[in-house]
């Protein structure tokens, strides 16, 4: 069930916002609101499919546990120890679920045997948004490790924190210190009830106007993927540079809005990334909760910037194969996140003078330029399709455009106006500084009506980020 699904927006969703808001203005039934919640999360995730819901539950209850242990045991050594077994576990499932395949195919190569020949073939169901999950939950036994906050010691408030359904499957990454408050008290008044309507009809405006009318073009291009001239080379690429960065910022925007709606602020997932001027600045705007989540748990804990240049880009470097390596389990991610490394510590290297002295709108086009370019590896489950592409695009060759490539690429001229304008015109940070009042509210709803309407008759996508 996505959230710009038929079923989400016309059933599930107001129904729980409806039973949750009755709760919620009664003082006798406002302690049943987390459990309204905690309900209308698992029914949400259920809406993946039965498999692995043991996955999502039982480490509930065990970092729960862990925790506890943590926070109230006063031996360092036994603190660690029961710190690295919740870490330790929440990797192996993530390890186990996402990478056995790719794991165990690469090691065949090297040692064929019949273990691992079997191991790479069994079928594993892959749970809906484990990454994010996993982080989630890293994030909070760390924190309770690091004294930076005390371990939950209700149930219940700890257990709406981890199934939360706006940013179970695919972010912003919340941190408990972030919540905590408001999963103990929070009030749905007009303000935040507001908020959620801007961040929610602005998300599944860019989600279905953009990302989704974007898609068949891309779907159509990848068939041709043997048959690319330098034109469809540089399409393919520039639509699904747009398309996943609209897709993503929709939902994370559809995720902010449905937690304002019940009473709870997440934290701001991008800052337009699409007109930074580095690669630095990419990462400091894309993906926000994310970026600060690797660098405050990886990056950091490997001596981060305090143990000399060397160290320093080395630790980037290795910070940003594992973030490649989050992403998915496949050469393709390694590479890209080995390339953005890569370009991370020459930025520190070069001399910032120089980069400087290129007028800004330069720097801009030509990280824009660079990142789409590194979507392409990002895109392709194998280095060799990714290849096609960037062979293409510089053999400087064009055809002309086949028929129903024109039709396609027609049907998605109003999502590339709208997209380009947004990228050069409109500041995401901006959405929270608009102030209520009648016309706003008159607008937002007609823009979330008409987005639904448009939802209802077009094909529905899933989210990118959702196969995370």
């Amino acid at each position: 069930m996505n959230f710009s699904d038929y079923f989400f927006l016309i059933y599930f969703f107001p129904i729980l916002l409806a039973i949750y808001l009755v709760t919620q203005s009664t003082p006798r039934l406002a302690r049943l609101s987390n459990l309204i919640l905690i309900i209308g999360s698992l029914l949400f995730y259920l809406s993946f499919g039965m498999n692995n819901i043991e996955v999502l539950l039982i480490p509930v209850f065990f970092d729960f546990c862990l925790a506890q242990l943590i926070g109230k045991t006063r031996n360092l050594n036994s603190r660690k120890m029961f710190f690295l077994m919740g870490v330790v576990t929440n990797l192996g499932l993530l390890g186990y679920f996402k990478y056995t395949h790719f794991l165990s195919g690469q090691l065949f190569l090297l040692v064929p045997n019949t273990f691992l020949a079997k191991l790479s073939t069994t079928e594993i169901f892959l749970p809906v948004g484990i990454s994010f999950i996993t982080f989630q939950r890293i994030s909070y036994l760390t924190d309770v490790y690091k004294k930076k906050i005390k371990a939950s010691t209700n149930f219940f408030h700890y257990t709406v924190y981890a199934l939360l359904f706006p940013h179970l499957i695919a972010g912003p990454i919340v941190r408990y210190s972030e919540i905590f408050q408001e999963i103990k008290k929070r009030y749905v008044d007009y303000q935040s009830f507001f908020r959620g309507l801007v961040f929610f009809s602005v998300g599944l405006f860019l989600k279905t106007f953009i990302a989704d009318q974007l898609f068949p073009l891309e779907e159509h291009l990848d068939t041709l993927i043997t048959q690319l001239d330098t034109l469809k080379a540089v399409i393919i690429t520039l639509s699904f540079s747009l398309r996943l960065y609209f897709d993503f910022l929709g939902y994370s925007l559809m995720a902010i809005g449905i937690a304002s709606f019940f009473g709870f602020h997440f934290p701001d997932n991008f800052d337009s990334p699409y007109t930074s001027v580095s690669i630095t600045d990419f990462w400091q705007k894309w993906n926000i909760s994310l970026s600060l989540w690797i660098r405050d748990y990886i990056y950091i804990p490997l001596g981060g910037n305090r143990k000399g240049e060397i160290r320093t880009n080395l630790n980037l470097l290795i910070t940003m194969i594992l973030a490649g390596l989050w992403h998915g389990a496949g050469w393709n991610y390694i590479v890209w996140g080995t390339l953005h490394g890569c370009f991370l510590v020459t930025e520190r290297i070069l001399p910032q003078n120089i980069i400087a002295k290129l007028p800004k709108r330069i720097r801009q086009i030509l990280t824009f330029i660079l990142v789409s370019s590194l979507w392409v590896i990002f895109k392709f489950k194998t280095l060799s399709e990714a290849k096609l592409v960037f062979h293409a695009m510089t053999t400087w060759t064009f055809f002309p455009l086949e028929d129903i490539t024109q039709n396609i690429l027609f049907a998605t001229i109003p999502a590339w106006l709208i997209g380009v304008f947004w990228i050069i015109c409109i500041k995401e940070k901006n959405l929270k500084a608009i102030q209520p009042n009648v016309w706003k509210l008159i607008f937002f709803s007609c823009l979330l009506f008409f987005s639904i309407s448009f939802s209802m008759v077009k094909r529905s996508i899933a989210f990118i980020y959702f196969q995370f």
